[in-house]
């Protein structure tokens, strides 16, 4: 596996770990953090950034992952005699 790629997974379960912090945190956290209610009490600022940050961890990991099996494929097919 090339470095790229394993850097690739690191950034995905870093985005996914900071999605799950969010998500895990209390439903009123920016209001009692911060004190303001950016989005009127109804709590979706802070579904979104643990929804956002989830899904481009998601979205980098399939990514990456089908990046390397067509660049490993490409390996292996052109390092096979013929």
């Amino acid at each position: 596996m090339s470095a790229m790629i394993r850097l690739q997974y690191g950034f995905a379960a870093l985005l996914l770990a900071i999605g799950g912090g969010f998500a895990c945190l209390p439903d009123t956290w920016i209001e009692s953090r911060f004190g303001v209610s950016p989005d009127g009490g109804n709590d979706l600022v802070e579904a979104l950034l643990a929804a956002a940050r989830i899904t481009l961890g998601l979205a980098l990991g399939v990514t990456t992952f089908m990046l390397g099996r067509r660049s490993g494929w490409r390996i292996a097919r052109s390092s096979r005699p013929e």
